[in-house]
């Protein structure tokens, strides 16, 4: 089951739970000091309350889990299904493989890495990530290849938010890195110049980018530097 509230509600909701989960467990305790018929004792009372209050509300959030949605956001849910309205909302599911696409504004990313080269210099690279506009289908197939490998990496955690440069980074980076440092380290510094940068770079998309995988997204050398 999914819930979509204002950001506002939240606060109330988990205030009305509290409350009500202290007449709960207060009526439970006052009924037993009546059966036992033993005076009632505020201390020791509250002692058996608060840790039963407690356990009882991470139980229940440890039942779903709450998504901020953001702007440009777009949450699909397990079924492959975009939920609507999400904008300023606050969003309480069951379910389980919901997540979060952050569908930024502007479709790129920087990255900046530092490599040796042969005679022992240091030489910088800085890539542009560019993202192509995908469908719902190509976001969950590759959503479904980055959770399988974070979840091995971060404890089981649950991973609810995903991202094309969540991708590069999990899947791709450690690849690249070690592609363009063989690269990098078997030049000396003056012989990196700009156009053997941007056909290092040209290289590892052809021969080790998957087809498939330039839907999601391409690298190239930023220019702009």
């Amino acid at each position: 089951m999914t819930f979509l509230f204002p950001a506002w509600v939240e606060s109330i909701v988990r205030f009305g739970i509290i409350y009500l989960l202290l007449l709960f467990y207060g009526y439970i305790v006052i009924y037993i000091y009546k059966m036992l018929k033993k005076k009632e004792n505020v201390w020791v009372a509250a002692l058996i309350i608060i840790p039963a209050v407690v356990g009882t509300i991470l139980f229940l959030e440890n039942q779903y889990k709450v998504i901020y949605p953001m702007d440009y956001d777009i949450v699909i849910n397990g079924k492959g299904e975009v939920v609507e309205s999400t904008l300023n909302k606050r969003l309480a599911t069951t379910d389980n493989d919901l997540f979060v696409y952050k569908n930024s504004p502007i479709p790129q990313d920087t990255v900046v890495y530092t490599f040796d080269t042969k005679d022992g210099q240091e030489q910088e690279v800085e890539i542009l990530l560019t993202y192509p506009e995908a469908d719902v289908e190509t976001i969950i197939k590759f959503f479904h290849k980055y959770k399988e490998v974070a979840e091995a990496t971060e404890d089981n955690e649950s991973i609810d938010y995903f991202a094309n440069l969540y991708y590069y980074q999990e899947i791709v980076e450690d690849e690249f890195e070690r592609y363009v440092s063989q690269q990098i380290g078997g030049l000396n510094k003056e012989d990196v110049t700009n156009e053997v940068l941007a056909e290092i770079i040209e290289s590892f998309m052809s021969e080790m980018v998957q087809e498939h995988e330039k839907e999601f997204f391409t690298i190239e050398w930023n220019k702009e530097v």
